[in-house]
């Protein structure tokens, strides 16, 4: 997960007699605040875009509408998260969230090789559990014949990323390859870039970067 800022204004759609969270004023301002990304698996500019309810409204007007219950959602993710998952850290509060949670993604993608979603650097509480519970789902359940295949396009997605971040990596670690300064600041600033909230998959890169 990464962190994002939810400006307080409410979308007008909110705040008519017949509210309407699907309305276009909320989709669009809810992608920009998630820069288009999936606020779970972090997947971007997916097409098959959902509003998700981070605490399952269940039928209640209150959550169903509330804004900063409202979230930018692919439809893999959503689906798994359902309303039977709650407690579920919100990205939208003033922390590093990607600190929470640590997360790494294998090089063979199949369904024996799982993405690890493990407690971060941040003490544990019923909150991070749930969340790692529910990412844990969202990376690795295959239990039927769709959920497999967009599985494993998320999965190869997420690799394209991580064979960029390796070979830089590499190459900084490489002492034969005799790079200058400006080559050096060149492939730590695409580094940055990766774990900037705005780039595909960021919090994975974070731990990548730093392991």
């Amino acid at each position: 997960m990464f962190s994002v800022v939810r400006p307080s204004d409410f979308p007008k759609s909110l705040t008519k007699s017949t509210k309407d969270y699907r309305a276009a004023d909320v989709v669009e301002v809810l992608q920009d605040i998630f820069f288009s990304k999936c606020y779970l698996c972090e997947r971007k500019g997916f097409s098959d875009v959902n509003i998700e309810h981070r605490d399952p409204h269940r039928g209640d007007l209150s959550k169903k509408f509330d804004w900063n219950n409202l979230f930018y959602s692919c439809v893999r993710c959503n689906g798994i998260k359902g309303d039977s998952h709650i407690n579920i850290l919100d990205c939208c509060h003033q922390f590093d969230i990607a600190q929470a949670i640590e997360l790494h993604c294998p090089i063979v993608n199949n369904d024996d090789h799982k993405v690890i979603v493990k407690v971060g650097n941040l003490a544990s509480t019923n909150e991070i559990e749930s969340t790692i519970t529910l990412l844990d789902l969202c990376f690795n359940d295959t239990n039927t014949a769709l959920k497999g295949i967009s599985r494993h396009t998320l999965i190869r997605q997420i690799q394209k990323y991580q064979t960029k971040l390796l070979i830089i990596k590499d190459e900084l670690l490489d002492d034969t390859l005799l790079l200058t300064t400006s080559e050096k600041n060149l492939r730590i600033q695409k580094l940055k870039v990766m774990c900037d909230p705005e780039f595909p998959f960021s919090a994975f890169w974070k731990w990548y970067i730093t392991r």
